[in-house]
């Protein structure tokens, strides 16, 4: 992920601004989460890297196994390849039988839906998209709409118009990127909050080193969707995970019904390392999560920057 990155972090101000009045307030409306929910989901961007044998995979593992292994130990994906193209029927059926119940496929809405806003074919772009992610009926987790850099609020009415495109019951949760779309520090544009909070679509919350303005506090939905960058193992990584568990322990005592947290990594070399540290730190706080156990030694003892 390149989006955002400095190659200086000494001059990075990582501490995350205080949360919005007017999301307190949607907190506070929200209806009472239950104290037995697993709320908190972590997970990566892909299962598929033969780089995690030996780390979050055992050596020996067959790629066959990945997806099981992976659903034992985090509970979300935030599905990188449907950005490129819909898997099959039978695909999806075979992901169902390798995970559990409790387990969430967050499916990255294709670039031709949120890279083509004013596409003739959009709609029904959308509903094969929609369509074929509802197979995975209770694993479906929130998709995420993510629009490039270059759109900024001048193409509200077109975002607005593919938004309604979408199943009122499917899930959605929007990251923007242009600058315009942040009015100040830690708070997003008015006039997209209100296009996004009447149906509880997620405005995504990015950590990432150069673009601060991302790691907002506007939320507008009862859940939340933060995209974690890392730097590739470096120091910084655990105060800045521990920050966001904190952060989302006090949400939670707010009203917050659910949030997924999703690591992503230069190359994702140090993914599981880093979703080990935010598993650690999770339960640390009395959060309930599966623990994160690596085949490896610590992230420090590691040669990550070879």
């Amino acid at each position: 992920m390149e989006f955002g990155r400095v190659s200086d972090l000494s001059q990075v101000d990582f501490s995350l601004p205080p949360l919005t009045a007017r999301s307190r307030a949607l907190l506070a409306r929200a209806p009472a989460p239950s104290a037995a929910d697993e709320w908190l989901r972590l997970g990566a961007p892909a299962f598929r890297h033969r780089e995690w044998l030996g780390t979050l995979y055992p050596a020996t593992s067959s790629a066959e196994d990945w997806l099981s292994l992976y659903a034992s130990k985090l509970s979300a994906i935030e599905l990188n390849s449907t950005f490129y193209g819909l898997p099959s029927e039978a695909t999806l059926d075979r992901w169902i039988a390798q995970t559990s119940e409790r387990f969430r496929i967050c499916p990255k809405v294709p670039r031709t839906i949120s890279h083509e806003l004013t596409s003739p074919e959009l709609q029904s772009r959308v509903t094969a998209f929609a369509t074929r992610m509802l197979r995975l009926g209770s694993r479906l987790g929130p998709g995420l709409l993510q629009l490039p850099e270059r759109v900024g609020p001048d193409s509200l009415p077109q975002l607005r118009a593919a938004l309604r495109m979408f199943p009122e019951d499917f899930a959605l949760a929007v990251e923007v990127r242009h600058p315009a779309w942040f009015e100040t520090a830690g708070a997003v544009r008015n006039d997209l909050i209100a296009e996004l909070e009447p149906r509880a679509i997620a405005l995504v919350i990015t950590d990432v080193s150069g673009r601060r303005d991302v790691s907002h506090t506007s939320l507008t939905s009862p859940f939340v969707f933060v995209r974690f960058v890392g730097e590739g193992g470096d120091p910084t990584e655990e105060s800045r995970v521990a920050s966001w568990i904190a952060r989302l322990a006090e949400w939670r005592a707010a009203g917050l019904a659910a949030a997924f947290f999703f690591v992503h990594q230069p190359d994702d070399l140090a993914a599981p390392q880093l979703l080990a540290i935010a598993s650690n730190h999770a339960n640390s706080a009395g959060i309930c999560v599966p623990n994160v156990t690596l085949e490896c030694a610590p992230i420090a003892q590691l040669d990550l920057f070879r």
